[in-house]
């Protein structure tokens, strides 16, 4: 079988740590990059940052490699046996252990010298561009622009810095694909210390790998024993995936255990004539056993105390389950300040309405890197920026959708009804909401999904211009000339994730609860008029968004604690609307409170103008659910994380996610 190595961080470690092979080859990994690199991937795997001191990009790497060589070891546990590995750059170390060339310490110690011959380089990005090396550079036009890789229609080119945003500019007025992959670095190019590989290289063995071993730097099978400064070269040139692939063909390899990063990676295959696409997937996870009895968070020991906020809530039992963390905090107080810093948490409900009702004393710019129009702004533009899309979102407008919201959840479901399992996040929660969204703004999907990860600064007319509808609020917004095109650009990122991923957010966790609390679904079976009475309990009980930030533009107090001016406040809506000292019982699902209002969707002038939409679409959803849900069972464990704003220390968890959550249906 075959694994191709990724060149895109794996999203997968945490749940792979319930492998006990797998958990003690991450343990052994981070043991010898610690020594050799001075920092712990045990210690942070549960951290949106690295340590001080460690870039993204080595941390990336690092982790990239060693997930991949985990994975091949804990399968060496198994009983599955491999035909051929094949890797790519550093991806290669991996596949030559995988093939028994190089031990799994010989390819640590490949990964760490690379680390340090890449990030010598200096700086700029990884981008993988769906088209030919021959479009790209009639594109692109600069010669700084190094191409690391070709396959079929996809190639991964290496782009300093300073010509990064015009390049990507000119790829998207030109209408071709990409993807920034964002290492930060310029690997595979000239730039690399290639002579301090080959010295660090020098001794390594040369080894008869036990099973066959291909290779995009030779363009096909590697003569065994692996050639002597292989590992140097397969980093530092250039690499074919079309000559290895073509090589494994003519060896009659197609069945294909998948070890990339994310599943996204087998659209490299997209573009092949259909008798040379592979005739089968399966991810390398899928094989392996896992104990779910390990309790990750057993890693950091206890519930951390008060003192440690900062560290607990970027642990994994944090986005598994944040509320015992709340109610320990917002038993000591309300409000409390981190240790040396200038940074402020509040808990308690009052405190948070307080400090989301005043938007003079409490500004909103800590939001401007997601938003600079909308929730990064503060009056006047963000009043006028309100005033012009409200008449879109009140609740006549949205509610008067419910028959297309419908449609658009029936497809959703017929596409996935006849699937003996499913991903509950990418193929329903996400796609529901998207389809809403896109039909809600005039945009077509291929447009919004180009413009949704763009930084809102790097927006252009022509990205706008080529994702409009004639049908929709930003059209219409167009056309009446109602906000200057300036601010259309910053403001339409942040609609269509705001738009997606809040919603997404609401429907995973309103399945999950449903799935918790079997009595509660098998009476709403009997009786669905109680939907908008769950989805409002589901709200303060499951928010999306569990925190917002701001900035106090003057000294202050936030119940008994006073705060400087210039200082953060992290709001905790996600704690606020569990708070015993306004919710009765409040980790208990009731529906139908009268009294208790939650504020999942903020307060004051920076209520969720989307509220109605996101109200709508759970209902409906739900509603169409329901008759389903029976035969409906998990087959593994959601994975749950934190997304957060990377606004600076601390790292900000702004949305409790799942990631995937895989649900098979029954026979009955």
């Amino acid at each position: 079988m075959f694994g191709p190595a990724s060149t895109i961080l794996p999203p997968g470690t945490r749940p792979l740590m319930r492998n006990a092979a797998f958990r003690e080859a991450y343990r052994e990994a981070s043991d010898f990059v610690e020594e050799r690199r001075g920092w712990s991937m045990w210690n942070e795997i549960h951290n949106d940052q690295p340590p001080p001191g460690v870039t993204v990009s080595e941390r990336n790497f690092v982790e990239e490699v060693v997930f991949q060589m985990c994975l091949f070891r804990a399968l060496k546990e198994t009983e599955v046996k491999f035909d051929a590995v094949a890797g790519m750059s550093l991806g290669d170390a991996a596949a030559g252990y995988a093939s028994g060339a190089i031990t799994f310490a010989e390819a640590l110690h490949v990964l760490c010298e690379t680390i340090r011959a890449v990030l010598c380089a200096g700086g700029g990005d990884l981008v993988l561009v769906q088209a030919p090396p021959a479009r790209v550079l009639e594109v692109i036009r600069d010669p700084d622009v190094t191409i690391v890789f070709e396959w079929s229609q996809v190639t991964v080119w290496a782009v300093p810095h300073e010509a990064a945003r015009q390049a990507q500019r000119r790829l998207r007025a030109a209408g071709i694909a990409y993807i920034r992959l964002g290492f930060d670095c310029l690997s595979h190019t000239y730039r690399v210390d290639v002579a301090g590989l080959h010295r660090a290289f020098a001794e390594m063995p040369e080894r008869h790998p036990e099973y066959r071993l291909y290779s995009t730097l030779e363009g096909g099978l590697v003569d065994d024993p692996a050639p002597r400064g292989h590992w140097a070269r397969a980093i530092a040139e250039p690499a074919s995936l079309e000559k290895m692939w073509r090589r494994m063909r003519e060896d009659r390899f197609t069945d294909i255990i998948y070890v990339g990063s994310v599943a996204a990676d087998r659209d490299l295959f997209a573009s092949l004539p259909p008798d040379e696409k592979p005739t089968s997937y399966r991810t390398a996870e899928s094989f392996l056993s896992v104990d779910e009895s390990f309790d990750i968070a057993a890693i950091h020991g206890s519930t951390p105390g008060v003192a440690d906020i900062a560290t607990a809530w970027r642990s994994s039992a944090f986005a598994r389950d944040p509320y015992p963390f709340y109610h320990r905090w917002l038993a000591a107080s309300p409000v409390h300040k981190l240790p040396d810093e200038n940074f402020f948490v509040v808990l308690g409900y009052e405190e948070a309405l307080s400090v989301v009702k005043q938007p003079t004393i409490f500004s909103s710019s800590p939001f401007e890197s997601l938003s600079p129009v909308l929730p990064g702004a503060d009056a006047p533009l963000h009043t006028r920026v309100r005033r012009v899309l409200a008449p879109y979102y009140t609740k006549e407008q949205i509610y008067a959708r419910r028959n297309a919201v419908a449609e658009i959840t029936s497809a959703a479901l017929s596409a996935i009804n006849n699937r003996p399992s499913f991903d509950a996040v990418a193929e329903l929660t996400v796609a529901v909401p998207f389809a809403v969204s896109c039909s809600l703004l005039g945009l077509t999907q291929t447009g919004a999904a180009a413009l949704g990860p763009i930084l809102p600064h790097d927006v252009t007319w022509p990205d706008v211009e080529r994702a409009l509808t004639g049908d929709g609020i930003i059209p219409d917004v167009v056309a009446k000339g109602e906000m200057p095109r300036e601010e259309l650009m910053l403001l339409l990122p942040f609609l269509i994730g705001a738009g997606v991923l809040t919603v997404r957010d609401l429907l995973s966790f309103g399945i999950y609860t449903l799935f918790r609390h079997p009595d509660l679904l098998a009476e709403m079976r009997t009786n669905p008029s109680m939907v908008p009475a769950f989805v409002e309990e589901l709200l303060r009980f499951e928010p999306a968004i569990h925190g917002v930030p701001r900035r106090a533009t003057s000294a202050a107090k936030i119940g008994s604690v006073d705060v400087p001016e210039g200082s953060t406040i992290w709001v905790w809506l996600g704690a606020a609307n569990r708070d015993p000292a306004h919710f009765d019982r409040p980790n208990e699902f009731i529906i139908g409170r009268e009294k208790e209002r939650h504020i999942a969707f903020g307060a004051g002038p920076h209520f969720c103008l989307g509220s109605h939409l996101g109200r709508l679409e759970a209902e409906v959803v739900i509603e169409s659910l329901l008759p389903h849900l029976g035969r409906l069972r998990a087959t593994a464990a959601p994975d749950f994380s934190f997304n957060d704003l990377r606004g600076g220390y601390p790292v900000y968890p702004l949305m409790r996610s799942m990631r995937s959550w895989q649900l098979a249906f029954t026979s009955r």
